[in-house]
């Protein structure tokens, strides 16, 4: 059955690079992957903002690239032949010894099954970024990853106010 012409106004408007933020342009990211079309996605989106990164068409390549170069977040596919991403997060996790706020790790899929989603987590990823995406997603998820591994002031008051400001006791909770 033929599908139906469409017409370029139906296509959504491309983000500015100019209005990505500012932290964006100085980051290196991995993009791993083993489809061809998935990374042209990528690079398609990551040239116009102007980010540096890198690309892998599967977890041995990938890890090869984060022992010899160092990277500020990487997206990975999740299922891939051979060495796919959950046991590639795994082995940067474990072996590499990269803490989720040293590299964050953004998995990525077609899946919409929570069990995946929550395999992702228990391998180490940092966020989930589902198949087909926008640039906005990308963005969003991208910003979420970055905000979530900047350091936050802790508010203490009710900790102190509950231990009747006895301090080695405060200490021992922290």
């Amino acid at each position: 059955m033929p599908y139906a012409a469409g017409s370029w106004e139906q296509l959504p408007v491309p983000l500015k690079a100019t209005g990505l933020p500012e932290k964006f342009s100085n980051l290196k990211l991995l993009v791993v992957d083993d489809e061809a079309y998935n990374r042209m996605l990528f690079r398609t989106i990551l040239d116009r903002w102007k980010v540096r990164y890198e690309e892998a068409s599967d977890g041995l390549k990938a890890l090869e690239l984060l022992k010899s170069s160092p990277f500020d977040l990487v997206f990975m596919d999740v299922r891939m032949p051979g060495l796919d991403g959950l046991k590639t997060t795994a082995i940067i996790r474990n072996k590499l010894g990269k803490t989720q706020a040293d590299l964050p790790v953004i998995g990525f899929s077609a899946t919409q099954n929570p069990k995946e989603q929550e395999e992702c987590r228990l391998a180490g990823m940092n966020a989930f970024l589902r198949k087909p995406f926008s640039e906005e997603m990308l963005v969003q998820v991208i910003h979420s990853v970055l905000e979530s591994g900047t350091k936050k002031s802790v508010d203490l008051s009710s900790l102190y106010h509950l231990a009747n400001h006895d301090v080695p006791f405060i200490k021992q909770m922290l």
